[in-house]
């Protein structure tokens, strides 16, 4: 029998509302960000500031899909895992865009990678945006990678640290000269890739940023841009 009446009646409404504070994007081990610069000119009419804010166009979403599948593919091949031979990892294969969700405008061109600073600009250690570098403590391996725990262990890209284009200027340019339709631009990009106990992060820097590179003057960055583009960023 209890000894006093309670002075309250009990309950079951919580107090307060749990708060769940976001978290950063996970670090890695081995963790290079690797930070590279191009240009771009589009006959759209694009400025910088809609490119970067994506008004009316997918540009922005299209330039980080195809330097996803463009990393995914120059470290498939030369870091190709021993049981991995056959699988790739997942990015769909790109087309030549027509437009950009713009009827009637297509992308003019990629800017050569040596057409931006000349000689004193090598693809991801520009004089003008360095390439930084980083290492943090291993919070989570991706799922995809449980399965080739006993194959070779090398440097591989993950979304769970996606591409990033950081910034958008205009660059006054020749090409435009006289129609504003013609826009030059200058994209800063992010790109972190994750390294494996043995690799070398100056090797896997120099092999990702020579295959970008390569990807600019040939075309295949260019034809690797989806369109339309609705990558979930």
């Amino acid at each position: 029998v209890p000894t006093s009446t309670p002075t309250s009646n009990p309950t079951k409404v919580p107090t307060s509302s749990p708060i769940k504070v976001p978290t950063e994007a996970p670090t890695f081990q081995g963790q290079i960000d690797l930070s590279f610069v191009y240009g771009i000119v589009n006959n759209l009419g694009l400025s910088a500031e809609d490119v970067m804010n994506e008004v009316n166009n997918t540009l922005k979403c299209g330039l980080t899909s195809a330097t996803r599948t463009v990393v995914i593919d120059v470290l498939n091949e030369t870091y190709p895992r021993v049981d991995e031979r056959n699988l790739r990892q997942n990015s769909a294969p790109g087309v030549l865009p027509e437009q950009l969700s713009i009827p009637g405008r297509s992308l003019a061109r990629v800017i050569p990678s040596h057409a931006l600073f000349g000689t004193s600009m090598t693809l991801g250690a520009s004089i003008a945006y360095p390439a930084k570098q980083k290492r943090a403590l291993v919070k989570r391996i991706p799922s995809s990678l449980r399965g080739y725990a006993h194959g070779r262990r090398l440097a591989y890209y993950t979304d769970l640290a996606p591409v990033k284009i950081t910034d958008i200027l205009d660059n006054p340019c020749e090409a435009g000269a006289g129609d504003p339709m013609i826009q030059c631009l200058i994209v800063f990009t992010t790109v972190v890739l994750i390294l494996e106990e043995g690799d070398n992060e100056n090797d896997v820097s120099f092999n990702v940023t020579e295959g970008l590179k390569k990807s600019f003057d040939d075309g295949t960055f260019l034809e690797a841009i989806p369109d339309p583009c609705d990558w979930d960023q």
